[in-house]
Order: C-alpha cells, then structure tokens, then sequence
C-alpha cells in the first residue's frame, strides 16, 4: 500500500471524491479533531452530497456536560441511521467520536419502525414503542426527539424529519399521518406512510435495565 500526500483539506476532499465515484464503497476517514472533521465535510459535501456522513462528538467533557441543545446528538443519530441504511457512503470522523460509546446496530434499527394508513394499534401501544426508541413526552412538540399526545393524536417530531408529525387515529387504527408546522399547527403534506428512527445513541431493553439496577444496588 502507498500512500497519498494531500497538503489541504481541499485536495483531500478532492481526492477521496475522485477514488468513491470511481469506485463507490464504505470509506471512513479519521481526522484529528472535530473541527478538522467539520471541515472536511463541509468540502466533501458539494461532490458526494447525500453520500457523505459526518459522525462528530464534543471533544471537550465539561462543554459536553453543560450542553443543553439535542442538536449534537440528533445530527449523529441521524448518520447512524443513514450508514445503517446505506453502507456505500464516505464517513468522516475523528478519533474522540472512534470511542463514543454506541448500542449495537441491530438494536438501534430495532428501535426505528414504520406506520402507515390503516395500521391497527392502539393510541397506547404507539406511546410506549416512542418511549423505547428513546423519545421524550412533552406537552407540546416544539424541538425533535420528543412527543406529545392529545385526545385520539400523537405528535412526533422524529430527526429525520423537517417537521413535526401528526397521526391520528380512529379507535385503533391510523387513520392519518400528516406533517405539520410547529407555529401554525396546520397540516404542510399529507402522508400514507413514514420511518419514525431511534431517538438515541445508547437505548437500553428491560433485561439490561434490571442488570444495571443489579449491578448498582451492589455497590
């Protein structure tokens, strides 16, 4: 193997784009940083478009520990999802988010499902599959990764997403799914089906939970 020099972000970008559209396949590269992963990206984005991923964590524990926007952690759930989905993409990295504690893919995609028209569950069973794919309960939806319900709706605001949606059901059937916005509350398109992804990195099964309760009652 050889190797190829690239004096700037922007021949790197420029040869990594050349080598995946000759030959499209999984390529991760690992950068220093965050901000020189950020970067990166950022010139890598204009040639591969949706083909490039950005998997980013705060390097820095004491600004990570403070921060109130989900933001950092939608973003990464949301290259999760897409890598997951589409293995044939260029993913940019850095070292701290290499070691950024993560569930087992198999599960994360466990926790993504599908509604469409006409399915048949209860207004219940539609909360409790939002709260183990890691959503928040709200009064109102006004930021993703949470939920609020209300009579025979939920609203659901899932990364994946550009707005909000609303379903609603007829006793124990969808009856409609339709995105709406936030200020408004009127309907921007309707729907007949939609992926609503995991709403978190790390989601935990009941067994797991008992063993961790366990392991703290030990100590």
């Amino acid at each position: 193997q050889s190797r190829i020099a690239c004096p700037s972000l922007t021949e790197e970008a420029l040869t990594i784009s050349a080598s995946y559209l000759h030959n499209p396949r999984c390529i991760v590269v690992v950068k220093e940083n965050a901000y020189q992963a950020q970067l990166l990206y950022q010139r890598l984005t204009p040639y591969l478009k949706h083909k490039c991923a950005l998997f980013s964590v705060e390097e820095s524990l004491r600004v990570l520990s403070i921060a109130s926007s989900k933001e950092p952690s939608a973003l990464r759930i949301e290259s999760l999802h897409e890598c997951l989905n589409d293995s044939q993409k260029v993913i940019v990295t850095h070292a701290g988010a290499m070691i950024w504690p993560l569930m087992n893919p198999k599960k994360f995609m466990e926790r993504t499902f599908k509604l469409k028209v006409g399915d048949v569950l209860s207004l219940n069973e539609l909360k409790n599959q939002c709260l183990k794919s890691g959503y928040t309960q709200v009064h109102r939806v006004d930021q993703p990764l949470c939920f609020a319900m209300r009579g025979g709706i939920l609203d659901i605001f899932s990364i994946n997403a550009l707005y909000p949606l609303r379903i609603e059901f007829f006793d124990d059937e969808i009856d409609s799914i339709r995105y709406f916005d936030i200020s408004s509350q009127r309907t921007i398109q309707t729907l007949n089906e939609t992926e609503i992804i995991a709403a978190s990195e790390v989601l935990f099964d009941e067994d797991e939970v008992s063993i961790i309760r366990n392991v703290c009652k030990e100590e």
